[in-house]
């Protein structure tokens, strides 16, 4: 071989290698920007994973309360309609029991009719002021033409005293719910 040759394959194998190392440097720096590309996006994908943990939890948090306050309400109207049938049956009984009283047809004093009417509209009027649509706009001031009897009156408290119990069954039902949130909130 001469010298031309022996230097034309030498210098192929030079510039091959040149090549090589030129090209290995910029699959190094490739190789660089890409780790770090890999590196950004693992960081966010692992913020990304807790925030749907955080999100998941907060979810099931939610599902459990609404689980609970549909429970608690279901048993406070449950045990309502219970009292409501209690007291319509016992409604029943008090009508057959005051049938044959003498006094029952006497009328209760105007003075505590009238005072009676005046706080059950009064009372009504709180219940519904979030609501004017439903208010009486003549209000109490109306006069019945009918007297309210001592029956009328036996009548009337069983089932004010029935009602009572469902709102405070009721009320006593959201403020277990709300010492849970409480608790939960603590926890």
């Amino acid at each position: 071989m001469n010298k031309w040759a022996l230097g034309a394959i030498m210098g192929s194998v030079v510039g091959v290698i040149a090549l090589g190392a030129v090209g290995v440097n910029l699959s190094l720096k490739e190789i660089d920007r890409l780790s770090t590309k890999v590196g950004s996006l693992t960081t966010e994908n692992q913020q990304l994973s807790r925030d749907i943990d955080r999100q998941s939890t907060v979810i099931a948090d939610q599902a459990l309360t609404f689980q609970r306050a549909n429970h608690l309400s279901s048993e406070a109207y449950r045990h309502g309609l219970t009292q409501q049938a209690i007291t319509q049956e016992r409604k029943i009984e008090y009508k057959t029991i005051l049938k044959k009283q003498p006094t029952c047809d006497l009328p209760v004093p105007s003075a505590l009719s009238h005072g009676l009417l005046s706080n059950a509209h009064r009372i009504r009027v709180r219940a519904l002021s979030t609501h004017p649509e439903n208010l009486d706009t003549a209000g109490a001031s109306i006069l019945t033409g009918r007297v309210l009897t001592y029956c009328d009156l036996a009548l009337w408290v069983d089932p004010l005293l029935t009602d009572l119990e469902q709102a405070n069954t009721q009320l006593m039902a959201i403020g277990q719910l709300d010492s849970e949130r409480q608790r939960e909130k603590i926890n």
